[in-house]
């Protein structure tokens, strides 16, 4: 009975652990998406249009 209990109670606490892992990872990728994006938007602002090319 206790063996079941205690295996029971460190089964929860690996699987809150690998919650908040993955939460972590995701969190990393969304700032990393957000500084990516940003320097994007700062590259294509200084690509200048070609002379007989009209502005879209």
């Amino acid at each position: 009975m206790t063996a079941t209990v205690l295996a029971a109670s460190s089964s929860a606490s690996q699987d809150a652990q690998t919650g908040v892992l993955a939460f972590l990872i995701v969190a990393a990728l969304g700032v990393a998406l957000v500084f990516l994006l940003r320097s994007m938007n700062k590259q294509f602002k200084k690509i200048t249009p070609r002379d007989g090319e009209p502005p879209k």
